[in-house]
């Protein structure tokens, strides 16, 4: 299990018939060895046999052949790596705290607001004049709270679910086309482009009827019930499938990131949870929305209550990127310095170069 897999050994310690145990030679470093192992795990596991349980001959894993630097240069080639590592490790971290306050922020903002100062609002324990009580619990005084039905746009529907499965089948799907969310596309807050399925354009306009414009929000009615995205000018026109549903409220009184902000929280998916159909799978239909109770401030602080949130959210994808690009640079050396293609020497006396 996990073939290929492997650690060094900090302590002391015993094995089971499972694991096996590689001892370094003297000439040989061990965190240099460790990168080495992790480099062979895809071969490794290729050549693993057995239907459930998956292992492979300590003959066939010593078998395989790998370059191995030579011994002045191995901790060299292990330090870069591992400080790759670590800072790897930091940003994931770093991502990780940002995740937590942008929670503890969303439950701030939806609670507390930004007042024309663009300050959050002090706490009700600080300043109870000004909230007042609701169904949704104490919100500022100023706020409304109203059922989705109440934010719709004339002669729009503020609804839709979308088609059902016999107007978009699988002999619909084409390589490109038009772009249709399915239920493994939709993020909570993004889309996942690489889950997009596509119609010919014909079918595209026979579904005209569940293409989106700027500002509608696609919400999951089924499955992970409550994910949501805001329509940019990049998704315009895309089609929801069956699985899905779309909101659509009158954009002169609602943002619409700021309704995907509460679609998000844990208020918005409470109420959800508690009011999904038991019929085999959880499914949120027009009915149960059209029962949530969303707060609502005036719409330019709903505005200020986006811009807070969008300056961390790109914080955090500011990190993001980054991470992605230390986890390619790190392929990237791992596979040029464990085979050799680029020897550490010349990078580590253009370093000095570079210090000098």
């Amino acid at each position: 299990m996990a073939v290929g897999r492997a650690a060094v050994a900090s302590v002391p310690l015993a094995i089971n018939q499972d694991v096996r145990a590689l001892f370094p030679t003297v000439v040989t470093d061990g965190r240099y060895l460790l990168r080495v192992l992790a480099s062979l795990q895809h071969n490794a596991d290729a050549r693993a046999v057995g239907s459930t349980v998956k292992g492979i001959r300590t003959a066939d894993y010593l078998a395989l052949d790998v370059p191995v630097a030579p011994p002045d240069q191995q901790p060299i080639i292990a330090k870069i790596l591992d400080t790759l590592d670590t800072q790897i490790r930091r940003t994931e971290a770093l991502i990780a705290k940002l995740e937590q306050i942008k929670q503890g922020l969303l439950t701030d903002l939806l609670t507390r607001g930004i007042d024309e100062n663009g300050q959050l609002r002090p706490s009700p324990d600080q300043a109870p004049h000004l909230y007042k009580d609701s169904p949704l619990g104490l919100a500022p005084r100023a706020w409304t709270i109203s059922k989705l039905r109440e934010k719709a746009d004339a002669g729009i529907p503020h609804l839709r679910t979308g088609p059902f499965g016999s107007a978009l089948k699988g002999e619909h799907w084409v390589k490109e086309g038009h772009p249709v969310i399915t239920i493994g596309s939709l993020g909570e807050g993004h889309f996942d482009k690489s889950e997009l399925l596509f119609v010919a354009e014909h079918d595209a306009q026979r579904l005209a009827d569940y293409q989106l414009k700027l500002g509608d929000i696609v919400f999951s009615r089924v499955a992970d019930v409550g994910r949501s995205v805001a329509i940019t000018k990049a998704e315009v026109g895309w089609i929801i499938s069956s699985n899905l549903m779309r909101i659509s409220l009158d954009r002169n009184e609602v943002v619409p990131a700021f309704l995907q902000m509460q679609l998000s929280s844990e208020v918005a998916k409470r109420q959800v949870r508690s009011n999904v159909n038991a019929g085999g799978r959880d499914v949120a239909n027009s009915a149960i929305m059209n029962q949530l109770l969303f707060v609502w401030p005036d719409y330019s602080e709903q505005r200020r209550i986006c811009d807070r949130m969008n300056a961390v959210d790109a914080m955090s994808n500011a990190h993001s990127r980054a991470l992605t690009g230390l986890g390619q640079l790190k392929e990237g050396l791992m596979d040029d310095l464990l085979t050799g293609r680029v020897r550490v020497t010349p990078l580590l006396e253009k370093a000095e170069q570079a210090a000098g």
